[in-house]
């Protein structure tokens, strides 16, 4: 009986590792799944977008009435900004907007694109 029991256990033991094996296989092939389901986009446009990011955020111009923060007295009685958040986050997502308006021309979207060479 006590050899009956070491077995089923052990049985047990490797199965909950064949599981976790395969949960990490599972995982890292959904993962894969998701890189592969990414639209892409070649690299011209990439740095275009990134340009267009960068001069968006340059061209904003902040206030001190654009942010809510609280201010406390530290330890050695100095004030120190505890929390801080932007409030114009419309308007800076309006800019990024406009800015890619400007730069690209937006089409419907196509479930069956080809690929750069194929027809």
């Amino acid at each position: 009986m006590e050899n009956s029991k070491e077995l089923l256990e052990a049985t047990v033991q490797g199965l909950q590792e064949k599981l976790e094996s395969l949960n990490n296989d599972l995982l890292t092939k959904q993962r894969e799944l998701e890189v592969i389901n990414k639209p892409t986009i070649n690299e011209h446009t990439y740095n275009l977008i990134l340009e267009i990011i960068r001069n968006s955020v340059y061209d904003l111009e902040f206030s001190e009435d654009d942010f809510e923060y609280e201010l406390t007295f530290g330890y050695d009685n100095k004030v120190e900004l505890e929390n801080i958040k932007l409030t114009r986050t419309e308007d800076m997502i309006d800019n990024f907007k406009r800015s890619i308006d400007k730069n690209f021309r937006v089409t419907e979207f196509d479930q069956n694109p080809t690929v750069d060479g194929e027809e």
